[in-house]
């Protein structure tokens, strides 16, 4: 019972990846949630990929323009490997607490990570995954910006590091650019007050600890791109509508001797992994549908 509770309690208070990263936009997301899902004949009940999320962001002001971050996420992916009648149901919740130096030519964000990652069916110290986030933003005008900084974590595959590139362009009053690379990208053409589309990239990597007397551990490499509309609901509410399509999105089961010495950007370095990369289990999707609805402040 008491571990049950220490369970919900952590569910509740730190409902990650790197939210408040990805603020180099016109206007900063303080909630969000979505439902998405890639289907082999498109219907709901053969998915073999589905996902829900939910995101909140809190920024509180300081003096000199000085910030502290508080993002709290959650998200269940499930998934049905091969012709598999049942989905499997991953879970990653986590909280992210970051601080915001103004500089006289932009600002300085540093961020701990803290996160779970596994199928919840037991939870334990296998579970939990610990990084940071270091990220420069340089203003070179008011149309441009960019920035450069570094992220950190201690995935399932072994230690994770991120070199981070990104901008945030104002092409003219229409199109804009932004975001950071590698996790994400948007061109976005702000048609109306009322309605903005775009193309968006998208690569987030994850991994989860499976609870098995194997020690097994799902890797999850989702890398997509496609189109997206938001319709302004209200001024600052709007429902987002996308379509992507995966290039592609991997999902593999690992044994947890199954490790690299370290993962820079994506490409392993040593370790067990780099002699025996072959998955236990093997997942693949390519079209993804996705729903959801944001609250945004403008910029």
């Amino acid at each position: 019972m008491k571990r049950r509770r220490v369970l919900i309690l952590y569910f509740l208070f730190t409902i990650i990846i790197f939210p408040a990263i990805s603020i180099a936009q016109s206007y900063f997301t303080l909630f969000s949630c979505n439902y998405s899902y890639s289907s082999k004949n498109g219907l709901p009940q053969h998915n073999r990929y589905q996902s829900e999320a939910a995101n909140l962001n809190l920024p509180v002001k300081l003096k000199q323009e000085n910030k502290i971050l508080i993002g709290l996420a959650y998200q269940r992916v499930s998934l049905r490997f091969s012709d598999s009648t049942t989905q499997e149901h991953f879970f990653s919740s986590g909280i992210n607490l970051g601080f915001v130096k103004k500089t006289k030519s932009g600002s300085v964000l540093l961020m701990a990570v803290l996160r779970g990652n596994s199928d919840y069916k037991s939870f334990g110290s296998a579970d939990m995954q610990y990084g940071g986030v270091v990220l420069v933003s340089r203003k070179k005008n008011d149309n441009f910006t960019f920035k450069y900084g570094l992220y950190a974590n201690t995935e399932q595959f072994g230690p994770f590091i991120v070199p981070l590139l990104g901008l945030d362009w104002k092409l003219n009053e229409k199109f804009r650019i932004f975001g950071i690379l590698p996790q994400n990208m948007v061109i976005e053409n702000k048609v109306t007050t009322r309605f903005r589309w775009g193309l968006a990239y998208l690569s987030p990597t994850l991994s989860y600890h499976i609870n098995s007397p194997l020690n097994l551990y799902l890797h999850q490499n989702q890398t997509r791109a496609g189109l997206f509309a938001d319709v302004y609901l209200t001024k600052s509410l709007a429902a987002q509508f996308k379509f992507d399509y995966s290039l592609p999105a991997q999902y593999r089961v690992y044994t947890k001797a199954q490790q690299y010495d370290v993962n820079v950007w994506g490409i392993g370095i040593g370790g067990y992994r780099s002699e025996n990369n072959t998955p236990l289990q093997e997942l693949n999707h390519k079209l993804i549908f996705q729903l959801g609805i944001n609250y945004r402040v403008e910029l």
